[in-house]
């Protein structure tokens, strides 16, 4: 087992038969103090040969602290901090590795940043956190809901336990429970069949008309919409395993990871989404449009989020419907699902959510059913 004493590292470019190849090269310590330095080589990409070296490091390297001065009683919160978050960058998602420092950037690090992990106390803690609950949230208005003040709480949680492994420091969070917040009661905007027909008959191209029914009809993320490829697609069910996000930090325009919950699933689809979805592939072809996706851009990529946006609001206002975001459509079809009397469970299933979750969020749409359900005895 070697020693690392920084996630320190660096790229090369080689060239070789069949193109360039990217190596990176770090420092190491073994088990007689010796450093060393170390090269793990041959990487298609910088992001290749970087998930490599964070791979190899996990299983292979222990952090010292020891060996860098600044590991020593005195552990500065916003020099930890810097680590932790070049570790997340690289062992987490994207969008995880973005929502974590945006929280070190703007919550945690004003407050904590030049103090010593170790001095801080439960009442820190807790001072911290009252101010939190009152703090205005970056962009729109109002106060943390309860469920960005659990993540809030958790993330900081995380890391201290994080450096209590790394700088065998207390975790001063790990006996404290959250404070109780009030719950605020959010409410789901959807449209119902109906007005979903009124919406969809002002659709005028064909792109438009099956990327918004696909919608509607599958329940699907955007994002995992905008990832699918043709192939994916066959006789009456769709597969959805992975997703198409923006958020990236490696300066891409876009990248295809894994879905939200990181689980495959299959949708079966209605008859009506068959026959457009058999029109939209057939119009494809007679018009050379790319097959990289199954829903392509005009330059053969992927569709842009801001021009999803500015269609659905533009056919929208078209039908003069209440104004939903395109995440809506996804609200839209498990309250169709509902209110056709479909279990919570298989809900959850076709959606790729947990019955925990469809239950907390939908549960109430059953309200309206529960006359609809008690007649059902009587015939």
């Amino acid at each position: 087992m070697f020693t690392i004493t920084s996630y320190s590292r660096s790229f090369r470019t080689r060239k070789i038969s069949r193109g360039d190849v990217i190596d990176v090269i770090f420092r190491v310590i073994d088990e007689s103090g010796e450093e060393h330095q170390k090269v793990l080589s041959g990487f298609a990409s910088k992001r290749l040969a970087d998930k490599a070296y964070m791979e190899y490091v996990s299983k292979n390297c222990v952090f010292s602290e020891k060996y860098e001065s600044y590991k020593k009683r005195y552990i500065n919160f916003g020099d930890a901090a810097k680590l932790y978050i070049e570790y997340v960058k690289r062992t987490a998602s994207a969008g995880t590795a973005i929502k974590r420092i945006h929280f070190f950037n703007l919550i945690y690090c004003p407050y904590f940043g030049e103090k010593n992990i170790e001095s801080i106390s439960s009442a820190d803690i807790y001072r911290w956190f009252d101010n939190v609950i009152t703090m205005q949230k970056q962009k729109g208005d109002g106060n943390y809901a309860p469920r960005t003040l659990k993540s809030i709480w958790g993330n900081l949680h995380t890391f201290f336990a994080w450096c209590s492994n790394r700088y065998s420091v207390k975790n001063p969070m790990s006996n404290l429970k959250m404070p109780r917040t009030k719950p605020i009661e959010k409410n789901i905007s959807f449209w119902e069949l109906q007005q979903f027909n009124r919406f969809i008959n002002e659709v005028d191209d064909i792109l438009w008309k099956t990327f918004f029914m696909f919608q509607f009809y599958t329940g699907c993320r955007v994002g995992e919409t905008l990832a699918l490829q043709e192939n994916d697609y066959s006789e009456g069910i769709v597969t959805v395993n992975k997703s198409l996000s923006k958020k990236n930090l490696l300066g891409e325009r876009y990248e295809i990871k894994s879905t939200k919950t990181a689980k495959n699933r299959t949708v079966p689809i209605p008859q009506v989404l068959q026959k457009q979805l058999s029109d939209y592939i057939k119009w494809k072809r007679n018009n050379n449009v790319s097959a990289k996706f199954l829903f392509t851009g005009k330059s053969g990529d992927y569709l842009p989020h801001t021009t999803i946006r500015r269609f659905f609001d533009t056919y929208t206002n078209r039908s003069s419907l209440p104004r939903i975001k395109v995440h809506d459509l996804r609200h839209s079809y498990v309250s169709l699902l509902i209110h056709k009397g479909a279990n919570l469970a298989v809900i959850a299933n076709l959606i790729g959510d947990t019955f925990e979750q469809v239950t907390n969020t939908y549960g109430h749409m059953y309200e309206t059913d529960k006359t609809r359900v008690v007649e059902l005895i009587d015939t």
